[in-house]
């Protein structure tokens, strides 16, 4: 039993770093995915500039922020928006679904949903994510600031909770086409809210616990805050609802996808 444990991840990992492979290839060798990809680069980094410096001027006074809490903020949220398109985007059960093309994932003894997750990386989500990361390390650097275990860890979940929720929303197709769709959309409005905009601008709302479903939230009200010298011990509560979240999430994803390749029937 543990021999086949270990077999299952080895072929999992391995599916991984094989796709990771194929994705590089694929920026690399067709050159004009890269030079697109280099080129869509400039305004959005034109543009995050100016949006941190609006961002800065507008909100800095209002919730005691100094502009490398908002380097750090605008960073991190960032990359973990974007984590969920590298496995995700481009991939939708909603388009799938009516073609059969879920049938290229159903192979044993792997899982399809791993199948689904790991196979056909977005090479243009991961050089953003490539130049984001080095912004991110650019402004710690600066700032002075060497994140422990603590933030780390905070921020691969963060990362897991971002993936885990669009599939789960996705994994809605299974139950009537296009409901995922139409969910993502309120899904991400709001998601995008909380990554633009500090969470201490949503605290005295009534119903303020919702926002413990976004990442950007956690991201001003925990790990922004923790970089400033807030002790660890003080997030004990935000820590518990988000591992809580993230195994919620997971097992009802898992859910999902089992009941969902039972009913599951190409069309042809």
């Amino acid at each position: 039993m543990r021999r086949m444990v270990k077999m299952n991840f080895g072929k999992k990992i391995n599916i991984f770093f094989e796709s990771l492979k194929i994705t590089l290839k694929e920026l690399f060798e067709f050159k004009a995915n890269l030079y697109s990809t280099l080129i869509v680069q400039l305004p959005y980094y034109f543009a995050f500039g100016t949006f941190t410096y609006i961002f800065f001027k507008n909100f800095a006074d209002v919730v005691g922020w100094s502009l490398g809490d908002i380097l750090i903020f605008i960073g991190c949220t960032s990359i973990i928006h974007l984590f969920t398109g590298l496995f995700f985007w481009g991939k939708r059960l909603g388009n799938m679904l009516p073609r059969g093309d879920l049938n290229l994932f159903l192979i044993r003894p792997i899982s399809p949903i791993y199948l689904f997750i790991l196979r056909t990386l977005n090479y243009s989500v991961m050089l953003f994510m490539f130049f984001n990361c080095l912004l991110l390390i650019g402004f710690l650097f600066y700032l002075e600031i060497v994140p422990d275990l603590f933030f780390i860890f905070i921020f691969v979940l963060l990362c897991v909770l971002s993936g885990l929720s669009g599939l789960l929303i996705d994994s809605l197709e299974f139950y009537m086409l296009g409901l995922g769709n139409i969910i993502f959309k309120f899904y991400d409005t709001a998601a995008v809210t909380t990554k633009n905009f500090p969470g201490d601008l949503f605290k005295d709302l009534k119903f303020s616990f919702v926002f413990l479903l976004f990442q950007g939230y956690y991201v001003s009200i925990v790990l922004v805050p923790y970089l400033r010298g807030v002790p660890a011990f003080n997030f004990i509560y935000e820590t518990i609802v988000l591992i809580s979240l993230v195994i919620i999430l997971f097992s009802l994803l898992i859910f999902n996808w089992k009941r969902g390749l039972k009913t599951y029937e190409a069309y042809g």
